[in-house]
């Protein structure tokens, strides 16, 4: 199965034969590890390891003042492979992990173009570990 994979400034679109969603491009790190309840919601946010730190990913992220988000390539490689990560956990949900996923298509504002190479590196050596 084809992955499409586009991190925008604003959000993550992702798209396979099995459907699409999005989620904000938003991270937030957090103190400790497993799920964090927030006040007023009966769900649970899962969050993910990326070098020794926990993040929350997406909408969740909005939660606090401590977030991190930039318009810029250096947050998208930063990054990418947290997105990647909770990418992956939401097709989880539909009975599709990472050994279904065959390819790998992303994209990059035309702009930031000369970094496809080393994004492209980040995103395959982490699909490997996820």
């Amino acid at each position: 199965m084809v992955l499409g994979f586009d991190q925008g400034f604003s959000s993550v679109k992702v798209s396979s034969a099995y459907g699409e969603f999005k989620f904000a491009n938003a991270i937030q790190e957090v103190n400790h590890a497993g799920n964090l309840f927030y006040a007023g919601s009966s769900s649970a946010s899962t969050t993910y390891e990326y070098n020794e730190k926990q993040y929350v990913v997406g909408d969740k992220a909005g939660v606090s003042s401590k977030i991190n988000y930039y318009r810029d390539v250096k947050y998208l490689m930063d990054y990418a492979p947290v997105m990647l990560a909770a990418a992956i956990y939401r097709l989880k949900e539909q009975g599709i992990t990472k050994d279904n996923i065959t390819d790998l298509s992303v994209g990059l504002p035309l702009e930031n173009v000369s970094y496809m190479n080393e994004y492209r590196d980040i995103l395959q050596n982490h699909l490997e570990r996820v």
